[in-house]
């Protein structure tokens, strides 16, 4: 009797460990959204997990030099409260004279990147 009752109790511990044993996280999500700006309006991108991409042009009353940064910082919101974090965030300056017009400054183009992930 006594070894049936240890028995059974050596099972119930190995099957109460079992259920806190550490399970496999799932595979994150990422989620790119790229901001495009030279000299029109900015265009935003988006390249969901899925590899769908959707193009907006962005378009704001607003006045000042960072009135697009604003929409982006407003998106980068909406999505946070869906889930999303930033993992990784690029900016890059890109100047490209003009052959034919030397003389005039370069088309500068900005481009921010951001990688976002969700578990």
């Amino acid at each position: 009797m006594k070894k049936i009752f240890v028995t059974a109790i050596l099972a119930v511990v190995a099957l109460g460990s079992w259920a806190f044993y550490p399970k496999t996280a799932a595979a994150p999500e990422y989620m790119q959204l790229s901001v495009y700006g030279g000299s029109g309006r900015p265009v935003l991108v988006i390249i969901s997990p899925r590899g769908e991409v959707t193009e907006e042009t962005l378009t704001t009353k607003a006045k000042g030099e960072y009135k697009y940064q604003a929409l982006v910082l407003m998106k980068l919101n909406e999505l946070r409260a869906q889930g999303w974090t930033v993992a990784q965030m690029q900016q890059t300056e890109t100047r490209n004279p003009d052959p034919e017009h030397p003389m005039l400054s370069p088309n500068v183009v900005t481009t921010a990147v951001y990688l976002l992930e969700r578990n």
